[in-house]
């Protein structure tokens, strides 16, 4: 049995529209009359685009859609090559092999990506590689290397001959090199292969030739190499109710919003409604506690790039899970069609007609007993009271 650790999706801003994010049109004003800058950006608080304007700064990452995976085998000492067995499936190309990339990673004083069985990889892969495992706590310690010394290479695909081998032979010939993807739906010779994997993970990757004669794949860079799997994951849609985050939150100067901002983004891609709101809600939904200036403590939503302008922590009255989430028109001026509210939620008006586009104008589900109080709970999040540090990555 396998499993991956940490997840992260990566982003970029295509244009307009950010491939994760919420993106669309922005309403400023909320219904109690505390008016800020209008226009169509969200751009609110203290480095907010305003006006129309987009933050400006370079985007997320460079791979958009790829999520980066730490490929971590629990598989017996006694094993001749790690069982990588996963939980979901993986998307296949042509050839029937995943469309996906494996990145080595390891302290090495000679890194050579010309070694049998690895391939130089593209310089924003590797970056990414080397914060991730910053991020996994595998390195930067006294025991390894600075992680900005691992050595990045691409692990060679099976192709040809040793593909057909490494998809349908249990034993493939000692000439089988590269990794392939196995799954109980690619037919019987595959599902035969898979039959060592837990029920509910029926599907794996092999491992042949001079990269698995290490034997084993760690769960820390030291000497031993780690293992990234880069697939294009779909990213989850979230229902009405749960957390979402706008496309600002993929730039780097972007400083959050403000309390006194009501944001109606209406062509938000991960929600199931396509509209995701920032009720009244304070800093970054993806940085709980925001940063002091210079202070590196929030990352862009989904990605690695540190944020880099002071951001407003949340108030803990207002967090993400309660005034940064997904919801849906149920009540305006306008014909409709307009959603009813699940028994967890309330109708509540927070846009006035001429407030800016008319169709946003009108009333937003919203979680039970969260409608904004001026004269409520103004305290900032601290500690560990709003959980995480990087929230909804």
């Amino acid at each position: 049995m396998s499993w991956f650790k940490k997840s992260f999706g990566v982003a970029v801003v295509l244009g307009a529209t950010a491939t994760f994010g919420c993106s669309g049109t922005n309403q400023l004003v909320g219904s109690d009359g505390l008016t800020v800058n209008g226009g169509n950006s969200g751009g609110g608080g203290s480095g907010g685009g305003g006006s129309g304007s987009k933050p400006g700064g370079a985007a997320a990452a460079a791979e958009p859609n790829y999520q980066l995976l730490q490929m971590v085998s629990s598989s017996s000492p006694d094993d001749e090559r790690p069982y990588l067995c996963m939980p979901m499936a993986l998307p296949v190309d042509t050839t029937g092999n995943a469309d996906c990339y494996v990145l080595r990673a390891t302290q090495s004083a000679d890194c050579n990506c010309a070694a049998a069985g690895l391939s130089p990889t593209s310089e924003e892969r590797a970056r990414l590689a080397r914060l991730q495992a910053k991020l996994d706590y595998p390195c930067d310690t006294p025991d390894s290397g600075a992680c900005t010394d691992l050595c990045v290479c691409e692990v060679d695909r099976a192709v040809g001959t040793s593909l057909q081998q490494c998809q349908t032979e249990s034993e493939p010939d000692e000439s089988t090199t590269g990794w392939c993807y196995v799954s109980a739906a690619g037919g019987d010779a595959q599902s035969a292969l898979v039959e060592s994997c837990p029920s509910v993970q029926p599907q794996r990757l092999r491992f042949f030739g001079p990269v698995t004669e290490e034997k084993k794949v760690r769960s820390q860079v030291g000497t031993d190499p780690v293992l990234y799997l880069g697939c294009p994951f779909p990213k989850p849609v979230a229902p009405v109710g749960d957390p979402c985050i706008s496309d600002e939150e993929y730039w780097p100067n972007f400083a959050g919003y403000s309390v006194n901002e009501v944001n109606i983004n209406d062509h938000a891609s991960m929600c199931e409604s396509n509209v995701c709101i920032q009720n009244h809600f304070q800093g970054r939904a993806s940085c709980p506690y925001g940063q002091a200036e210079g202070g590196g403590d929030c990352l862009v939503a989904g990605g690695y790039d540190s944020v880099t302008v002071p951001v407003a922590p949340q108030l803990r009255a207002r967090r993400a899970d309660r005034a940064s989430i997904c919801s849906c028109q149920c009540a305006g001026p306008g014909p409709g069609p307009y959603c009813t509210c699940s028994e967890s939620m309330q109708c509540e008006h927070l846009v006035d007609v001429g407030d800016g586009d008319d169709r946003l104008a009108g009333s937003y589900c919203i979680p039970k007993f969260t409608q904004y109080d001026p004269q409520g709970d103004a305290t900032p999040c601290s500690g560990r009271e709003c959980g995480g540090s990087h929230k909804y990555d």
